[in-house]
């Protein structure tokens, strides 16, 4: 496993619904780059992102890619190590925005309370890249299939990384592939860099044009 350095300098808050979910934010420091209108460019701009903080260019780009066809098609992304700095990046990139992790702690934890979160970060802070702790655990596993249609159904386009940290790759349901993407997340890193990024404004929509239905 590639050595992650410090932290970053982060901004966060902790707040509790009541219904045994908690939600930290976080920021990576970042510049603004100007404006984005075409995927091609938030491609190449989220691949420099990539290196910056210290991937190497072969995964930066099938990771970029991975990612905005998941926005696209509201696919959700299974993601292995450092998912908060990769998410923390991907915040970053569009719009220079937080990071919204939410963390399942419960085995009371029920679909409709993790879709009522999802919708508070989008709607009230604005949040668009959410990294959710917890979906793959033994009491919750059964949440991802419903949670997978819910996202569908959401008209907003938004990054959502389901962390598996911790869990063998063969502790996940064959299922899951067929429904979601997957970022290795250590792999092409020698050490995570703490650097300053590039964010842009984003004035272009994700979603495919009818004449491109190939996945990535």
């Amino acid at each position: 496993m590639a050595f992650v350095s410090p932290v970053r300098e982060q901004s966060s808050s902790e707040k509790s619904n009541g219904k045994k979910i908690n939600v930290y934010k976080s920021l990576m420091p970042c510049v603004n780059g100007g404006n984005i209108d075409d995927i091609d460019t938030f491609e190449e701009e989220l691949i420099a992102n990539f290196n910056i903080i210290g991937y190497r260019e072969e995964v930066s780009i099938e990771m970029a890619q991975t990612i905005s066809f998941g926005i696209g098609n509201h696919i959700p992304i299974v993601i292995g190590d450092n998912s908060t700095s990769i998410g923390q990046c991907v915040a970053a990139t569009i719009k220079g925005g937080e990071l919204s992790e939410i963390f399942i702690s419960s085995p009371e934890i029920n679909v409709d309370s993790l879709t009522e979160t999802i919708r508070n970060e989008i709607q009230e802070h604005e949040n668009r890249v959410i990294l959710i702790h917890g979906v793959f655990d033994s009491y919750s596993i059964g949440v991802y299939n419903v949670l997978v249609n819910r996202l569908k159904c959401m008209e907003e386009e938004l990054v959502v990384f389901l962390s598996i940290e911790g869990i063998s790759l063969n502790m996940i349901p064959s299922n899951v592939w067929s429904t979601s993407f997957y970022i290795n997340g250590d792999e092409g890193l020698d050490m995570m860099a703490c650097e300053t990024v590039n964010s842009f404004d984003i004035s272009m929509s994700f979603k495919p044009k009818n004449n491109d239905t190939t996945s990535r």
